[in-house]
């Protein structure tokens, strides 16, 4: 027996390579879970904004992660004029968040966080599409606001493109901008925090009908004790959520690992 140095030729990895492995390691990963199916709640009177998860309740789902404390109870819902968005989120360290950059409130604490294909019959992709959009709900300089993250507007001035770039990657957002028309209720506990917001459709470009499916996913983003960083990202499909060291890694959205929903 020996061993001896031979030419294997050259193998190049860019990045269809990439996001084809990672394609398959999100659906390894999903195939071995029970999935929860989310259903956006068809609502005949708009809600009071108040703060007050229990109008949700029944069809709400949980986001938790194993090994990790804090979990989280999350419901979408909907009318003629908004998304309605509701979280309610254990953690030791409610609602921390001093960020003053309202473009990367996820990178510097406590956040909810929703993303969606506003497209009809929506089909998972590997990188996000026209359409595909998020909206990061926290707290910014003293007052919560919900901001609109979409990497392909083409209707989006320039002005509200965002480039976020590391030493290892960049990743361009055509539109990244707080919703004007936002209303966002917060109570927090001891324990924990309830996030309602109302989101117009028109701010968002979506336009529900009843039975109408499409992809998305619902996390959180949980903060150091101070509010000055995220150190977990947990997510009701996406699990592939350990990078918290990146900033162009945690804008960006990943179509593959997202889950189905259902406007009622």
């Amino acid at each position: 027996k020996s061993l001896r140095r031979f030419d294997a030729g050259t193998l190049e990895i860019g990045r269809p390579e990439l996001a084809a492995a990672k394609d398959f390691a999100s659906s390894a990963k999903r195939s071995a879970e029970i999935v929860q199916k989310v259903k956006i709640a068809s609502l005949k009177t708009s809600p009071i904004i108040n703060g007050d998860f229990s109008k949700y309740e029944s069809f709400a789902v949980k986001i938790a992660r194993e090994g990790q404390g804090a979990s989280a109870k999350a419901a979408l819902a909907w009318d003629e004029k908004c998304l309605y968005a509701a979280f309610d989120v254990s953690d030791e360290s409610p609602w921390l968040n001093n960020g003053s950059d309202f473009s990367r409130l996820f990178k510097s604490g406590d956040c909810v966080d929703v993303q969606l294909s506003t497209k009809l019959g929506a089909k998972q992709s590997s990188e996000p599409e026209a359409g595909d959009i998020r909206i990061v709900i926290g707290r910014c300089e003293g007052r919560n606001v919900a901001v609109l993250m979409a990497p392909v507007d083409k209707s989006a001035p320039a002005a509200l493109s965002k480039n976020y770039s590391s030493p290892v990657m960049a990743r361009k957002f055509d539109r990244v901008e707080v919703l004007a028309e936002d209303k966002i209720a917060v109570k927090t506990r001891k324990d924990g925090y309830v996030v309602e917001a109302a989101i117009p459709l028109a701010k968002i470009g979506l336009s529900p009908k009843a039975g109408m499916k499409t992809k998305g996913d619902l996390g959180f983003i949980s903060s150091d004790k101070d509010g000055l960083a995220d150190v977990a990202r947990t997510y009701l499909f996406n699990k592939d959520t350990n990078l918290v060291k990146d900033l162009p890694g945690e804008a960006w959205l990943s179509p593959s690992a997202w889950g189905d929903f259902t406007f009622e």
